[in-house]
């Protein structure tokens, strides 16, 4: 699997720039929030899901969502070496 700057690989930059992704990201740690009795864990997955939603709007305001595919960058169309 090919990694790029921090580890991340193509895949998981794919997902960071798209807003409906991180929006499904964000309806599941809520969901997963509500499956536990633990006030801590609780409160980081809804903080967590807060952030992936912030995310979303950010990426949108940005017009960053057409990175996501790739489409008219060759640099990110193409795995990294």
């Amino acid at each position: 699997m090919a990694r790029g700057v921090g580890g991340a690989d193509q895949a998981t930059r794919a997902v960071m720039v798209d807003p409906k992704r991180l929006r499904q990201l964000a309806a599941w740690y809520r969901e997963f929030a509500e499956k536990t009795d633990n006030t801590v864990i609780w409160d980081a997955r809804l903080r967590t899901a807060e952030g992936l939603e912030e995310e979303a709007v950010r990426v949108e305001a940005h017009g960053l969502s057409e990175v996501a595919s790739g489409s008219g960058n060759p640099i990110l169309s193409r795995p990294f070496d």
